[in-house]
């Protein structure tokens, strides 16, 4: 005679019950595993999750009056004969018998709370249809296309705004000022550029400091608000906390000094490749940050908080934590490459953007192997922070000693070449795209792309995403100076 698992209700009744399988969040909530995917090791169940284990558990479900499934105490659970459970005293409920529900994401409800010796599992974990996986890989793609392109819309937007009542001051003292005005046709008329005739007004007039104060000021409420309400509706849509991957990180013994200097590395090779690739193609040279060093105390301080605070934080936020977070169900290997691309991108200009690339496939697998994005908002800015410092020393600080400064620049950069070469050699080996603790990871979710074939085909075909790249590609053009 076959066996069964039947629930004592409260009220003597006794119900069918189905076992499933369930693991332990980071967030202290359980949620249904792949049954599938489920193996087992003496007495032990887990499944693969990124070439880790993941300890998992058995939950009784049944099927209350409401026709919900809902999670039964295991103390309460026995096991009977097929034909004891099979004949009750009176109906159970007129719902159809439940059946295990294949899950396409993990619940996003909080873990099961006690009543009366019941656990109520919430309604919404069980779809009414299954979404397909390429549908589903599209619509995630697609909403990092509109987040990005919402964050360069408001950045822009705020960017205008504030810039616009800073530059009222300076436009009243042109107009009302013959003299000025005079000065600056003949400057243009001798075919000063941008910055020179910037620096001529800032000279003369009071208002033109103020303008380039307030150029940074723009810069850093633009990032701020486009870092958050786009990034916020992609851990909403994911079924995340945005706060989570801000989460106490995983300790990985040296992994902070591996990555700085393979991150430092890459960027000093790039420097000298750069310079090769400028000399081949003169217009090269016009494709820089467009963030040059200003020329007045309070700009430089608003400058580098920008560039070693706010960049460093708010990016990190964005392409590590919810991009990154948000596509490493499709496979974190895949996930790294796409932010890291989309950051190099959103540069916008040649000198940063290829760099820019690959130190973000650094920082992904910081985010990945810690589990937080701490560790690389550290890196981060330990990038942004040599480079702005040398900046700083060489056009405001020291300029008269430029050669000099340059001179070790290029020198510490060789340095960092040659040690990021042999972190890179000697670790090689020990490179796992895994977290090293799975139960604690914050930066990534399960796996659940395995029916999604062709990534990089679909993500690339992305209304959007063709947007978004089409706007940065157009913005690298436009920085050499040849539209």
């Amino acid at each position: 005679m076959e066996n069964n698992y039947v629930f004592n209700m409260p009220d003597g009744r006794s119900v069918p019950v189905k076992q499933t399988w369930v693991y332990l969040g980071a967030d202290g909530n359980y949620y249904p595993a792949p049954a599938e995917s489920v193996r087992s090791e003496g007495t032990s169940y887990y499944f693969e999750y990124n070439q880790s284990r993941v300890p998992v558990s058995v939950q009784y479900v049944y099927t209350d009056a409401n026709g919900l499934p809902t999670a039964a105490p295991a103390d309460r659970v026995m096991l009977v004969p097929v034909a004891v459970a099979a004949a009750p005293a009176q109906p159970v409920c007129e719902a159809p018998a439940y059946q295990a529900p294949t899950y396409e994401a993990p619940a996003t409800a909080a873990a099961a709370e006690t009543a009366a010796g019941v656990y109520a599992a919430p309604a919404a974990s069980v779809p009414a249809e299954q979404e397909k996986p390429v549908s589903r890989f599209r619509r995630d793609c697609e909403r990092v296309g509109g987040s990005l392109l919402l964050y360069v819309l408001i950045s822009t937007a705020a960017a205008l705004v504030v810039i616009g009542l800073f530059a009222i001051p300076m436009i009243v003292a042109v107009v009302s000022d013959p003299s000025v005005r005079e000065m600056v046709m003949e400057a243009v008329q001798s075919g000063a550029d941008q910055t020179s005739l910037g620096m001529l007004l800032m000279e003369e007039l009071p208002e033109a400091r103020l303008l380039q104060t307030g150029v940074w000021v723009a810069t850093i409420i633009g990032a701020l608000l486009a870092s958050t309400l786009p990034m916020f509706r992609i851990a909403k849509k994911s079924g995340f906390k945005a706060g989570s991957v801000f989460a106490k990180p995983t300790r990985v013994k040296g992994l902070n000094i591996k990555c700085y200097f393979a991150a430092m590395g890459i960027t000093g090779a790039w420097i000298f490749i750069y310079a090769f690739l400028t000399s081949l193609i003169p217009a090269m040279q016009n494709s820089g940050s467009g963030m040059d060093v200003p020329q007045d105390l309070a700009s430089i301080i608003l400058y580098c908080f920008y560039v070693c605070i706010c960049a460093p934080i708010l990016e990190e936020f964005i392409f590590r934590g919810m991009i990154f977070k948000s596509l490493s169900r499709y496979g974190v290997v895949f996930a790294a490459i796409t932010n890291s691309l989309l950051f190099g991108l959103l540069h916008g200009n040649l000198q940063q953007a290829p760099f820019a690339a690959l130190i973000g496939i650094v920082f992904s697998y910081a985010a990945l192997r810690t589990g937080s994005i701490r560790l690389p908002i550290l890196l981060h800015f330990g990038v942004n922070f040599f480079s702005t410092l040398v900046n700083v020393l060489y056009s405001y600080i020291f300029p008269e000693q430029g050669d000099l400064i340059n001179g070790i620049y290029l020198v510490f950069e060789v340095i960092f070449i040659i040690a990021g070469i042999i972190t890179l050699i000697a670790c090689r080996k020990q490179i796992v795209w895994s977290p090293e603790n799975p139960e604690t990871c914050a930066t990534a979710l399960p796996y659940e792309g395995g029916e999604v074939k062709a990534k990089g085909f679909h993500f690339a075909t992305c209304g959007l995403i063709i947007l978004f790249i089409g706007y940065c590609l157009f913005s690298i053009v436009a920085s050499m100076g040849i539209l």
